[in-house]
């Protein structure tokens, strides 16, 4: 039954003008069963109050003082006796409110907007008034549509995303829409407004608010139809429950070496469950499930007695310990093994060239030849048989090339892609100047003299092009195991397999470092993945790590064939880094830290607006100081507490790319210069606090704002917000000479300057938290010490810290 003839007579019977009451109904759009409607006119009343400050916002057929006092009589009725009788059981639910939303479940659909919306209220108390604003400028748009019902589903959509904005701890509206203006000036904000190139979070829950803006100022909406005149709507697909690694090869990582009959057979794929960041910042599958699934493919063959050594959990802890990498193992070549291949390969090639005058199928022995080749690069450059089969030959460096390229010379070298990992996150936070120069290609020695035999190739098998290979992959590669039997005398150890990942095993057992390996052979391992998204080397460096780790080889290889190696000298410079990209310069960090100097060293003298903007600095200063000593990953309100890092060791657990299992925190150390800062500020926050009192909000139960603060004047009066990403961001543009960057930059910084300084990649995958099963420090069967990571931390950090310019600062209010 409608209630709605039951309230305006009850208002004629206790003197209330009808013509208000039936005004409020009308714009409330209310239920008919007037739901818990005190509290829907509470707020009400806060919006009229709202409307009335600054920029006036009036509603139609509005009295603000008449329609003030009409609901102060509507919220008494709840402390009427029988009104429930008179009005419904609904109309008062209660002074605790329920936990959701009455109207659901009872005609959300058509009373969502702005009925329902205006029960509800935001968790966000500091920023309540922000959204009261909204609300008030959405009610006086709404009055604008000639018909509400037609617009039901838009009206629903905007409920729908005004609940969830309701439920965010830190409630943030675009800037770009400038709540507190003129009625006009937000209307035309929302019609240029665009979700996605605002920088503000959840930008995309206002989409709805301003279409439905949009369509009460006579914008039609947009009419999509399939060809044929099809009634089907285009649904946007849905978010995959299962993500997966990407392998080099499209039937998955290699599960030992599947040409070798001695080890496990086939590839398998790694499915995990999705976690997505919050602030998009972070790489593909850096915030994965406690628990993977492995999908096994043994291509089809039959092999009973691994059914009957292995079981399923088995072989699920052979690909775990397969990821631990030890310095010496089965996949690997011995030194006597490597001497065949280098010198047997060569005297096979040059019996070739003996042969061909006298061969009758020339076509055969230049197949051979090639394959030879093609083993040869393989090895050295540790590249794939799909990048060895492009490879080909150029004069200089300066030619425009694709793919691996044999630049001649002396020394010769070879010019070859390293791959880039795609960026993760909105472009647009990314540094624009200040970062280090991206490549595509290294340059690599030929250490080995593959570019004898690509000569010899060349001279004997004159070509149009300057393409080294004419035979197809398959040809090659059938020939290549061919010539890899008579290698290996009939060993069934000698596999493509091996060839094409020796120099990467080779790589990780002299530096420990997969991600670099990776970069250097291409080849792709889980382990790897998520480091090199923030690893963008030096190339001069990496192209170090190649030359010693294969000099030292072949210094071996060719002392077990009684010569001695000559070394090569090598004097190519690179300027740039390889793989990522974005890394920030030592320079431009330090650059940014003096710039936040210069404004803190500038005492306040005592205008607010001054004390606002010092105390906003020195909170970024301890932020940004935070996040470089612990690489922290642009999460809220990232500071801890000093109570939470172990006194002795001075080290706490850091939780910040975890999912809530918490299986991904790791350890983080506090160096005494941050403990010093972080100890200066929060006593600072306290004493500002007291400063400000009566004119910021007490601070809730939870003591929301007792791990800092910015502070910022609006039309209401005072504000605090919370340390999110997009609003460390905001105040980085505030700082005179600051270069912005992306919040968790330092991370990439980190990964890549403590890597050429030498740190030990086990410390930086531990410190970054970049590991899977089986690799886990704190696993029960690992020998990582924690003193000794905390110590060995330290003295990378510390130093590195000192050297950008950082330094505790106190607080001119904390000093009292």
């Amino acid at each position: 039954m409608n209630k709605h003839n039951e309230l305006i007579e009850l208002a004629s019977e206790q003197g209330q003008p009808k013509q208000v009451i039936v005004a409020i109904l009308t714009i409330l759009e209310a239920h008919p069963n007037l739901i818990d409607f005190p509290r829907v006119i509470g707020m009400l009343q806060r919006l009229l109050r709202i409307a009335n400050i600054g920029n006036k916002i009036t509603f139609r057929n509005c009295d603000p003082l008449a329609w003030r006092e009409a609901c102060e009589w509507i919220i008494s009725l709840r402390n009427q006796p029988s009104i429930s009788s008179r009005l419904g059981e609904l109309f008062w639910l209660g002074d605790q409110p329920p936990s959701k939303n009455p109207v659901l479940s009872k005609g959300v659909k058509r009373y969502g907007f702005p009925y329902a919306t205006l029960w509800q209220a935001p968790r966000d108390t500091e920023n309540r008034q922000d959204y009261e604003r909204l609300i008030a400028q959405l009610l006086a748009v709404f009055q604008k549509l000639e018909s509400p019902i037609q617009w039901q589903a838009q009206r629903y959509a905007v409920f729908l995303d005004l609940r969830r904005l309701c439920e965010i701890s830190q409630l943030t509206i675009p800037p770009e829409l400038n709540v507190w203006a003129s009625p006009e000036v937000f209307v035309a904000n929302c019609q240029s407004f665009s979700p996605s190139d605002s920088k503000t979070e959840n930008a995309e829950l206002f989409a709805s608010i301003t279409r439905l803006v949009r369509y009460s100022y006579g914008e039609e909406p947009r009419v999509r139809s399939n060809s044929g005149g099809s009634r089907w709507r285009i649904t946007k697909p849905k978010q995959p429950e299962l993500t997966h690694f990407i392998a080099e090869d499209p039937r998955g990582f290699l599960l030992g070496d599947p040409d070798d009959p001695d080890q496990l057979p086939g590839n398998y794929n790694i499915l995990m469950e999705t976690s997505d960041s919050a602030d998009g910042e972070l790489a593909p599958s850096e915030i994965g499930s406690s628990n993977e699934i492995w999908i096994l493919d043994d291509d089809g063959v039959e092999r009973p007695y691994v059914a009957d050594l292995l079981s399923q959990q088995a072989i699920e802890a052979h690909i775990v310990r397969s990821r631990q990498f030890l310095p010496f193992t089965y996949i690997q070549f011995t030194l006597a093994e490597l001497r065949d291949l280098l010198f047997g390969a060569s005297d096979l090639f040059y019996v070739c060239l003996q042969e061909l005058p006298h061969a009758q199928d020339t076509f055969r022995v230049q197949l051979r030849m090639e394959a030879i080749l093609m083993l040869h690069v393989s090895l050295w450059l540790g590249q794939a048989t799909t990048q060895v089969i492009q490879l080909s030959v150029a004069d200089s460096t300066e030619e425009d090339v694709g793919g691996l390229t044999l630049v001649r010379g002396e020394p010769a070298q070879f010019s070859m892609i390293v791959r880039r990992p795609d960026l993760a996150g909105d472009d647009r936070w990314q540094a624009t100047a200040g970062i280090r120069s991206s490549l595509l290609r290294i340059l690599l020695p030929d250490l080995a003299g593959s570019s004898c035999l690509i000569n010899a190739l060349f001279r004997t098998f004159p070509r149009s092009t300057n393409q080294v290979f004419t035979y197809p992959t398959g040809e090659l590669e059938a020939e290549a195991k061919s010539v890899l039997a008579v290698l290996g005398r009939g060993d069934r150890r000698f596999t493509l397999t091996k060839v094409r990942n020796y120099l990467f095993h080779q790589l990780v057992s002299d530096t420990h470092d997969v991600a670099a390996a990776s970069m250097l052979s291409g080849v792709a391992v889980p382990s790897a993945q998520t480091p090199r998204y923030y690893l963008q080397l030096d190339a001069n460096y990496l192209r170090q790590i190649y030359v010693d780790s294969l000099e030292r080889v072949l210094q071996q290889v060719y002392a077990c064939a009684g010569l001695a190696y000559e070394p090569i000298d090598f004097k190519q410079v690179q300027h740039g880094g390889l793989g990522a990209t974005h890394c920030l310069l030592p320079a431009t960090i330090n650059a940014n830290v003096s710039a936040m100097a210069a404004v803190l060293r500038k005492k306040p003298v005592g205008r607010l607006s001054e004390m606002l903007a010092w105390h906003n600095c020195y909170t970024l200063w301890t932020v940004q100081m935070f996040m470089l000593v612990t690489g922290c990953r642009a999460i809220h309100n990232p500071l801890l507490f000093i109570d939470e890092f172990d006194a002795d060791l001075g080290m706490g657990a850091l939780s910040d790319k975890d999912s809530d299992d918490r299986h991904m925190s790791r350890l983080i150390c506090m160096p005494p210069i941050l403990k010093r800062q972080i100890k200066n500020y929060f006593l600072h926050c306290t004493e500002i606090s007291k400063q400000l009192t009566g004119y910021l909000h007490q601070d809730d139960e939870n003591n929301r704002w007792s791990r800092g603060f910015f502070l910022r004047t609006s039309a209401t009066g005072l504000r605090r917000d919370e340390l999110t990403p997009n609003k460390i961001y905001g105040q980085t543009e505030q700082v005179a000479g600051y270069t912005p960057h992306r919040i968790n930059a330092y991370r990439k910084f980190l990964r890549t300057e403590l890597a050429e300084r030498g740190c030990p990649p086990e410390v930086l995958a531990a410190f970054m938290g970049h590991w899977l099963r089986g690799e886990e420090p704190q696993d029960a069967y690992s020998s990582f010490c924690p003193a000794t990571y905390a110590t060995i931390a330290n003295g990378w950090i510390t130093p590195l810290l000192k050297e950008l310019g950082w330094s505790a600062l106190s607080s001119p209010w904390g000093a009292k």
